[in-house]
């Protein structure tokens, strides 16, 4: 799939030089799932231990061009077929039971998002929330996005009735659903000839600093690709009445100092619940509610960046 739906390309050859000295990017002939055990670990080790990160970035990088020149046969899956195929494989030979596939997924991340090397559609990757995703046929740049998968039925209705594109999840968005769902949602812009239209995100997340959380980094991802996105949030106290506020919040309670500034940083920006630690879960907004919400965001006008 070509990767000219997204604003902001893989780098050029100058940098990925760089990048290749910084990260330990060691293309090998043949390809390191192939190489003996002795040779994996002289190139990919130091002071005698071998260091994963510096193997897993050099299979994802030969194996993402060796796919793009049909040298090996794109995955067809998602990214735990990747490590089945090519990276578990690697760690039995080298009798390493450290648990490489959570590093997989990391290293994945930071070279799509974070140093922009390729793309995860590089790989023909299917993403776990393929089937929970929708794109829109009339306002596909309209991205209404829940971070519960239990409002898979909500977000049906809220298609079929705006045309928007909907997508729901379970915990921090998944890079490959970010990328999938940008890219798929681009192409149905273009299709309607919309192709320069920033992304207009209506996060429906619980109303706590772990659910704007979320709702950031979904945002974050989409500029990271270098589309132009704005974020909105609209549960929260504005969506009750006191009576259904005072029935819904749940204190938010912190041990730990990390937790706590995290908390403080949130109350500052959302004063919390009348200035105090509560949170808002979304199935405390009653459905017919969150409809009139979404409507509400959909027929308004675009909020500036």
């Amino acid at each position: 799939m070509s990767d000219s739906v997204f604003p902001k390309p893989p780098v050029g050859p100058t940098q990925r030089r760089r990048l290749f000295r910084r990260l330990h990017i060691q293309p090998t002939d043949p390809p390191p799932w192939r190489l003996p055990a002795t040779e994996l670990r002289q190139r990919f080790g130091r002071d005698g231990r071998l260091i994963i990160a510096w193997l897993v970035r050099t299979i994802l990088w030969q194996l993402h061009q060796a796919i793009q020149a049909r040298a090996e046969p794109p995955i067809g899956g998602n990214v735990r077929t990747l490590w089945y195929r090519y990276v578990k494989p690697v760690m039995a030979r080298l009798d390493d039971d450290r648990d490489s596939y959570d590093r997989v997924l990391v290293q994945l991340n930071r070279m799509v998002f974070d140093h922009r090397l390729f793309n995860y559609s590089g790989f023909d990757l299917t993403d776990l929330h393929w089937e929970t995703r929708r794109i829109g046929d009339r306002r596909p740049d309209i991205i209404v996005g829940a971070e519960k998968l239990s409002q898979v039925r909500f977000l049906r209705e809220v298609h079929a009735l705006h045309g928007v594109t909907t997508l729901a999840w379970s915990g921090n968005p998944p890079g490959v659903t970010v990328e999938n769902t940008a890219r798929h949602a681009a192409e149905a812009m273009a299709a309607l000839g919309r192709t320069n239209r920033p992304f207009r995100v209506i996060a429906l997340v619980d109303y706590d600093p772990e659910g704007h959380s979320i709702a950031a980094e979904l945002h974050r991802g989409l500029t990271q690709l270098g589309f132009q996105a704005t974020l909105q949030l609209p549960v929260g106290p504005n969506a009750l009445t006191q009576k259904q506020i005072a029935a819904a919040r749940l204190p938010i309670i912190r041990r730990n100092k990390q937790n706590v500034a995290q908390l403080a940083n949130w109350l500052t920006k959302t004063g919390g619940v009348a200035g105090d630690p509560y949170r808002i879960r979304i199935e405390s907004i009653p459905r017919p509610r969150r409809h009139e919400l979404v409507a509400a965001l959909v027929a308004a006008p675009s909020p500036s960046n």
